[in-house]
């Protein structure tokens, strides 16, 4: 049975128990008022209407180790009810306790690890904004228009809103996301910040790696296709209303009196299929952007090619030049025209490995989340055990991608500062 229908026929039930107890009232007792005969009478209607004790699930996956007699489960002692998105304790809205599906000692290990891994992202990516603020001085270029500034802010504010939520689910683990205003409100604007971060930091990957086509396509050509990709900017904002689904059932869930049950249901799978559904439109997105430029930086390095065989005169000429320690030639003995167009190759074929990489491991990390968002929104057996999912993506956002972007920033404004200019990896 679905969630939904244990829940109809709790409710149901206990709707006929107080029916019940109304009738029960109503009939005068014999002799002295007794709890004997109320029992009595209870029974006797009980077994007239069809109505016997309830009864739930005492297993070891639903993690009840007795049900009481109002049909709510006993939770053992490593097991709780509580659980993000669709709680399965009901009895704030009038249910019951109809399963203990979290294990406390891992979401708590897990958030301990997020809390860590906040912390560290967040000085890294803070360190990475002073270096690239010093960068944006010297080019010079004001703070607003350089990309990175902003990448690194948004991961800063994400990692701090993390590290918020890390720190109220392991004080109070009965703030479950989906229920709690203020754990919602964390969660909700931990992911806006970091969708838009890695927005960000994708738009200015393209950018850097676009730069140095100019000399084949122009600069204003290259302007021109680098405003279409700010168009990617609508899948953070669908992105964030997605995630902003348990922070609209958290606000319901004050109203004591509203039915939860199905609206929980309902906004869970909501919340599943959308965040699959924006994860897999983002990495179509990303592919088909990659496959389009390693074809554009095939055809630049063709035509750079060309021309600079020409101007050498000859294939013989053009191989030595375009390594000319590994041919005796002293860099000095290399034309200054050459030395520009040979610069432009190498600035080239760095950034087509660049992206092809970035590309590739982009589509590969994206594909194992849409594949547990489906997995979890498919599966109703899994539908209560959502508080895993975010717990782990809480460990995976500061320790992966904020990490390795805080670092490959902190990286190119050092060699930027060195005189030396690659593209970001």
């Amino acid at each position: 049975d679905s969630p939904i229908d244990a829940r109809e026929r709790g409710r149901a039930r206990e709707r006929e128990r107080t029916a019940l107890k109304r009738r029960t009232a109503q009939r005068p007792a014999t002799g002295t008022e007794c709890s004997k005969c109320e029992i009595f009478f209870q029974a006797e209607e009980a077994e007239a209407m069809g109505i016997f004790p309830p009864s739930c699930d005492v297993s070891l996956l639903n993690g009840c180790a007795e049900c009481n007699s109002d049909g709510s489960c006993t939770c053992h002692s490593y097991t709780t009810a509580e659980a993000d998105l669709l709680t399965r304790d009901q009895t704030y809205w009038g249910g019951t306790i109809e399963a203990c599906p979290t294990l406390p000692v891992i979401i708590d290990v897990l958030y301990a690890i997020a809390l860590i891994g906040s912390a560290f992202a967040g000085v890294r990516c803070s360190y990475a904004l002073v270096m690239q603020t010093k960068l944006a001085i010297r080019l010079p270029r004001r703070w607003v228009e350089h990309r990175p500034n902003w990448v690194c802010a948004m991961l800063i504010l994400s990692s701090c809103c993390n590290a918020g939520l890390s720190i109220v689910k392991l004080v109070d683990p009965k703030k479950v996301v989906g229920v709690n205003i203020l754990t919602s409100a964390l969660y909700a604007a931990s992911r806006s910040m970091f969708y838009t971060g890695a927005t960000t930091q994708i738009v200015d990957f393209f950018a850097v790696a676009m730069s140095v086509q100019e000399s084949t396509y122009g600069q204003q050509r290259i302007r021109e296709a680098l405003a279409k990709e700010h168009l990617l900017f609508i899948l953070p904002a669908v992105h964030t209303c997605v995630e902003c689904i348990p922070l609209v059932n958290a606000i319901l869930a004050v109203d004591r009196d509203y039915n939860m049950e199905r609206v929980q249901t309902i906004s869970l799978i909501c919340f599943l299929v959308g965040n699959a559904c924006c994860f897999s439109f983002g990495c179509t997105r990303l592919v088909l952007r990659a496959k389009k430029m390693l074809a554009s930086f095939e055809h630049s390095k063709n035509a750079l090619e060309s021309s600079y065989v020409v101007a050498v005169g000859g294939r013989a000429m053009a191989d030595k030049f375009l390594d000319p320690e590994a041919n005796g030639i002293s860099p000095m003995e290399v034309p200054a025209s050459l030395q520009t167009v040979i610069n432009d190759l190498h600035s080239l074929e760095q950034a087509q490995k660049n992206v092809s990489e970035h590309s590739k491991k982009g589509m590969q990390s994206v594909i194992v989340v849409v594949i547990l968002f489906m997995l979890f929104a498919i599966v109703p057996f899994l539908w209560d055990k959502t508080s895993y999912l975010i717990a782990v993506n809480s460990v995976i956002m500061p320790l992966g991608f904020s990490q390795e972007c805080a670092a490959n920033y902190i990286k190119s404004s050092q060699k930027r500062q060195d005189g030396a200019f690659t593209p970001l990896q």
